[in-house]
This record gives C-alpha cells, structure tokens and sequence, in this order.
C-alpha cells in the first residue's frame, strides 16, 4: 500500500503519516476486539465461511 493510501486511510497527511512512521509511532489505532472481528471476517471472506481446521496441541507437546 503506498504512503499516500495509508494515510488517507488513517486520516492524515501523507507528510503526517510520514513523520509518524519516522517517530515510530502508530497512524492507525484499533482495539483488540476491533481486530480480532477484522481477522475472523477475512478468515471467513477467504474460506467462504468454512471452519478452518486448526492442530490442537497442548503446552509442552512435542508433536
């Protein structure tokens, strides 16, 4: 995505959004919660809502 996108989209100036990455400072905010919906979405737009199947392993498996 190029530097004029990212900061359209965070709603900035592209200068802003520059000088932000500069001071390695975030342009974009977004709540754990916020996230975690983002990522299930994309998860289901990508597997057209089929259940991805995961490995379950518990702490310390070696498998």
């Amino acid at each position: 995505m190029s530097h004029a996108k990212a900061a359209q989209f965070s709603g900035v100036s592209r200068i802003a959004f520059i000088a932000l990455a500069a001071a390695n400072l975030a342009a974009f905010l977004v709540d754990l919660d916020q996230g975690w919906e983002g990522a299930e979405r994309a998860r289901q737009s990508i597997g057209g809502g089929q259940e991805a199947a995961l490995p379950s392993a518990s702490v310390g498996d070696p498998s």
